[in-house]
This record gives structure tokens, sequence and C-alpha cells, in this order.
């Protein structure tokens, strides 16, 4: 199997189980205080509540959603890496067998190139 290909499946997997601190960053960041708000005028100030409400209220059910489902993400991983594995194997196994086959078949054939030299003395 490419190397490559399990880096790269490698860095999917971290990034997949990962992805939390991206979304933690984001949801840090510091929103406007009063004063600025209140000088884009007022349907802009209800507009950035409305908007942090949301966003806090999403925030509040990704977490739920996250204790929930904690374990998802390494039960994912898991079979990820379990599929990855088996097709390793599955790779490897065709790899010995062609191997094989190709030294027996030149067993045979150099088997067979004497007998026939030994003959025709």
């Amino acid at each position: 199997m490419d190397i490559n290909f399990l880096s790269a499946a490698n860095g999917i997997t971290s990034a997949y189980l990962n992805h939390d601190n991206a979304l933690k960053a984001i949801s840090e960041a510091k929103g406007l205080d009063e004063e600025t708000k209140k000088s884009f005028g007022a349907e802009f100030e209800q507009a950035y509540d409305s908007m942090m409400a949301t966003k806090m209220l999403s925030s509040n059910l990704r977490e739920s959603y996250d204790m929930m489902h904690m374990d998802d993400f390494k039960e994912h991983a898991t079979r990820l890496g379990y599929s990855i594995d088996n097709r390793v194997i599955d790779i490897l196994h065709v790899q010995l067998s062609d191997d094989m086959n190709n030294k027996v078949s030149d067993a045979m054939n150099s088997a067979m190139k004497d007998f026939q030299q030994s003959t025709n003395l």
C-alpha cells in the first residue's frame, strides 16, 4: 500500500477527530461592545443581538449533541482504521500470492526446460 495514501488517510482522520478545536476558536471570538452596536443603528443592534443569541443557542445545542455522541468520532475512526488495516492485509496477501505464483511458475518452467534438455540428449 502506498505510504502517501496512509499518511493522507491518517491526516483526514485526525482532522475529523479534531474539528472541535476550530469551532471553539471561532465561537470564542469577542463580540461588539454596546457603544459600537448602537453606532450602527437600532436595526443593526437587534439583528446583531438576535445573531448572537442564535450563535449561543447553536453552541449550546452543539455541546449537548457532542456530549451525547462523544464516542461516535472514535467509533468512526476505529472503523476507518479497521478498514484501512484490512485493505493493507488484502493488498499484502495479493502481493504475496502473486510473488509465490511467479516463483512456482518460474520453477515449473525451469524444471520443464531441464527435463526437455535431458530427454533431447
